[in-house]
């Protein structure tokens, strides 16, 4: 078990450490307005969220003489609720499958009007959990009450190597292959040393993430784009 208060693996967890609260004064919606009061993430242990990834490389990232591109599915499944190690308490755990594979499994604690990041483990090629890096204390990734405009703390590593500035950019509708759904966009920016980071999310009241880009660069240049959308959500009556 480590415990990983500002580590790299605390803020690669969309950790929204302060919400403003503050009203749009542009009339947008906030999440709690679409959500009729549901719980914000209804989850029950066997539900299942595919998507398509799509990831490019810019040839002048890979040495080769032209741009690459590799489409996946990858595969979130609701596991139940397990201890993250020995002595701690029981998360809501949602497993990630890649090529066929189990690859990492995410700890969560659901509230009706929130959704905070606890840790997150790789998964070994013979399926055993690495050690879990556990958040304390637990990282928002979304909640209720959050707004456009809202003001988030910049996060970083006691070094400053690793920097995360986020926000809340509108609530909007998107369109993904299972639907068209009101969603909050939030938007992160960052430091990986000498790497930027850019990663936009659509997340919808009751159904989770829908869409997701990410990307990376180096002095400008880009290195990678990958874009995650939401293809089948089978979820499981609680």
């Amino acid at each position: 078990m480590k415990h990983a208060l500002g580590s790299l693996v605390a803020l690669a967890c969309i950790g929204l450490a302060a919400c403003g609260g503050g009203a749009d004064e542009s009339g947008v919606a906030a999440l709690s307005d679409a959500s009729n009061g549901e719980h914000i993430l209804p989850v029950a242990e066997g539900t299942i969220w595919k998507y398509r990834v799509i990831t490019e490389i810019p040839a002048a990232a890979n040495g080769g003489a032209a741009d690459e591109s590799a489409e996946e599915e990858m595969i979130r499944r609701h596991i139940g609720r397990i201890a993250a190690g020995e002595n701690e308490e029981l998360y809501e755990c949602f497993e990630i499958s890649s090529f066929g594979r189990a690859i990492s499994r995410e700890f969560v604690e659901i509230h009706p009007d929130r959704v905070m990041m606890r840790g997150s483990a790789r998964i070994d090629e013979d399926g055993n959990q690495g050690d879990v890096f556990l958040l304390d204390p637990p990282i928002p990734l979304v909640m209720r009450e959050m707004r456009p405009g809202d003001a988030l703390r910049e996060l970083k590593t006691t070094d400053g190597i690793v920097v995360r500035n986020l926000q809340v950019v509108a609530n909007e509708s998107i369109t993904v292959p299972t639907g068209t759904y009101e969603a909050l966009r939030l938007l992160m920016t960052g430091m990986d040393g000498p790497l930027e980071l850019r990663r936009t999310i659509w997340f919808a009241s009751g159904v989770g993430i829908v869409r997701e880009e990410t990307t990376r660069y180096r002095e400008d240049s880009l290195l990678y784009r990958s874009t995650q959308e939401l293809t089948a959500f089978e979820p499981v009556a609680r």
